[in-house]
């Protein structure tokens, strides 16, 4: 495997193990291409050919621990070792970026995911009007609805069926508001939880819907999936310095625990530019908690595009003083040339609750296409419906959890198809 970039052994890795099983083989012989050259392999596999291929691939390589098993019941470590050796394995998850791509998480769900998000001919894109016009979209949207509301700043509690409205609502449930820290009630007759694993754990696990001992399919589903730590700290500075370096975008890969850091947008007129300082997860996180819990936080300064008013207003999501020292070594040893200080930064631990994590990861073993419907409406007897990239085909990602809220509509509430979604695309399980 000498010679090998981390994008390049993942693929083989990929490919090998498609093509050791004889029906993925035989059926998709046009789709799964190795060459011309011995780093070259394509993947031309749509969801619909994944989902077919994920519940049924057998891992057969005589000789291994895991030959003739189901590769959804092989950990994605356990399959990278066995295909590449430890040191293969140390290899790819240093110079993949992602120490979370090479947990041992389930190794049918990692080949898409893999392939489709980190292959080095993928493309990214981004939204003009910036990633949070999503957001607003959706939530405008939602507000031209006669008594459409959004409450935030509230916090849910629980739910009981048991309350003295019960002649028009199924359900009471208490919210905590965290402004005045008071709690207070909202009656309905469905619940949609749009959360990932932690915050409903954060849920009373004592009324009815999460109690243990009545309902042990869905606490083994809940936690079918792995909480990955992950966070994120940009930086604003007066200049793109890396462009003394030739470096115009992308990103820099590294073992130090930055992990990487991505080269982002520089204002045409003040020349400000934004840098994602370091993008870690897994182990790193505990490296930066440390830091990340000191009470100095960094100080803004003024620049050409911005005012000292309005960086003041970011004085709360501040990384610490600690944390941007350190990570300035890392990225001047990084980089092997002087780097100027930054002018204002930008903190997000996705570990801290009520998140519990940056992403999640299906555990090897469970069954995802029975789980994934399974979780959208657990109770059959109950309307009750769980949501979110965490139980998604496509997890860490928006789009992951636009398809389970849409599924979830079109059979729980049966909304029509949406005008404005290609009839062609794929919803998945």
């Amino acid at each position: 495997d000498k010679g090998f970039s981390s994008d390049q052994l993942f693929n083989k890795i990929i490919y090998n193990v498609l093509m050791s099983d004889p029906w993925v083989a035989a059926t998709y012989k046009d789709k799964i291409l190795s060459g011309p050259g011995i780093y070259d392999f394509t993947f031309k596999l749509d969801s619909r050919d994944w989902d077919a291929i994920k519940p049924r691939m057998i891992y057969n390589f005589p000789g291994s621990p895991y030959d003739k098993r189901l590769v959804n019941d092989i950990g994605f470590w356990n399959l990278i070792k066995d295909q590449v050796s430890q040191e293969g394995y140390e290899f790819l998850a240093n110079a993949g970026g992602y120490y979370s791509n090479t947990i041992n998480w389930n190794s049918a769900e990692a080949f898409p995911y893999m392939v489709g998000d980190f292959s080095a001919d993928t493309t990214y894109k981004t939204i003009e009007e910036g990633y949070d016009s999503i957001a607003y979209a959706v939530a405008n949207t939602y507000m031209e609805y006669e008594g459409a509301r959004i409450w935030s700043e509230n916090k849910l509690i629980t739910f009981t069926k048991d309350h003295h409205l019960t002649a028009t609502h199924k359900y009471e449930l208490t919210f905590l508001n965290i402004q005045s820290n008071t709690t207070w009630k909202v009656y309905a007759n469905s619940i949609v939880l749009g959360m990932p694993r932690k915050s409903l754990e954060l849920l009373d696990q004592n009324n009815f819907f999460f109690d243990a001992s009545r309902h042990q399919e869905l606490n083994k589903n809940i936690r079918s999936i792995i909480m990955e730590p992950a966070f994120k700290i940009l930086m604003g500075f007066e200049r793109p310095w890396w462009r003394d370096l030739g470096i115009e975008s992308g990103h820099s890969i590294t073992d130090l625990p930055m992990r990487q850091c991505y080269y982002f947008g520089t204002d045409t007129e003040t020349k400000n530019s934004m840098l994602l300082g370091s993008y870690g997860d897994m182990e790193t996180e505990t490296f930066w908690k440390a830091l990340s819990d000191d009470k100095v936080l960094f100080k803004v300064r003024a620049a050409k595009s911005a005012s000292l008013e309005e960086l003041h207003k970011f004085d709360d999501v501040q990384a610490t003083q600690f944390m941007v020292n350190e990570l300035m070594n890392q990225l001047r040893e990084l980089h092997g040339i002087n780097i100027p200080e930054p002018y204002v930064t930008y903190f997000r631990d996705w570990t801290d609750d009520p998140y519990g994590a940056g992403y999640h990861a299906w555990k090897a073993g469970f069954s995802v296409k029975d789980v994934m419907p399974y979780m959208r409406k657990p109770l059959m007897d109950e309307q009750i419906h769980i949501i979110g990239e965490a139980y998604s085909d496509q997890q860490g990602w928006v789009e992951g959890a636009f398809c389970e809220a849409e599924k979830m509509l079109q059979t729980h509430f049966k909304l029509d198809w949406p005008y404005w979604l290609d009839t062609k695309y794929y919803l998945g399980w």
